[in-house]
């Protein structure tokens, strides 16, 4: 076998190791003429500082905007009606009597809180970390509003329905998805709404939503509401990864 010659054996070797050595030693010159060791300018206080990067904290500033400007545009806005997966919350008949006061609405019923994202634990080497991965950005609610009644009668008045949401996020304020302007003894008055809950809120940690059914009557009386039922369904984003600590 025959060794390698040249720069590429002993020899060239032997000077890298010796450049090497002239790095930490200042006595010595490289075969330039420049001074060897380590110069001061590199031993100054402040000449060795953290590397300089782009701040990539995630306000919920920052987060918001890249959401609603890219990830809220992802995911199906059809909600198939046959997908039992997508839905949410669902409950049939219920009856509500109240001492229902001349144009102001009154509620017969609402849904629990339903979660708008989903969190999940990813392992990492530095241990586990809490993301947020899939959020509800389509929503779909169906209702069936039976009547309003003289309570203790079948009597039906006229009234008007309307579909609201609240979000954990908004307390105190009620979105309005749907809302008649006409009273009418019809009875039965179906409706369905397709709406995103982040049209009327931004995106946060923890958020939920609550879908209330109301009426309201032309007259003060004593009434009962009935809506036959109240469906809600919802499509998720495509899988995102969003750090709990974003918000």
């Amino acid at each position: 076998m025959t060794p390698s010659l040249g720069m590429a054996g002993a020899e060239g070797l032997k000077i890298d190791l010796d450049n090497i050595f002239r790095m930490f030693d200042p006595t010595s010159k490289f075969p330039d003429g420049s001074p060897g060791g380590i110069g001061a300018e590199n031993i100054r206080n402040g000449a060795i500082t953290a590397q300089k990067v782009a701040n990539k904290t995630l306000t919920e500033e920052k987060f918001t905007d890249e959401f609603n400007s890219s990830l809220i545009r992802k995911g199906s806005p059809v909600i198939d009606p046959e997908d039992r997966s997508l839905t949410h919350a669902s409950i049939g008949t219920t009856d509500k009597s109240v001492s229902a006061i001349a144009g102001q609405w009154f509620e017969v019923v609402r849904t629990e809180p339903i979660t708008l994202y989903e969190k999940d634990t990813i392992k990492t080497p530095e241990g586990d970390s809490e993301y947020f991965t899939l959020f509800t950005q389509f929503a779909q609610v169906a209702v069936t509003f039976g009547r309003v009644t003289i309570q203790g009668t079948s009597t039906v008045v006229p009234f008007m329905f309307r579909v609201v949401a609240s979000f954990t996020s908004a307390p105190g304020t009620d979105f309005v998805l749907f809302q008649e302007t006409t009273y009418s003894s019809t009875q039965n008055r179906s409706q369905t709404i397709d709406f995103s809950p982040f049209e009327h809120v931004q995106y946060r940690a923890d958020n939920s939503m609550t879908i209330k059914i109301e009426a309201r009557v032309s007259s003060a009386n004593q009434v009962t509401g009935r809506v036959n039922s109240l469906t809600v369904k919802g499509n998720k984003t495509e899988h995102v990864i969003i750090p709990v600590n974003a918000f």
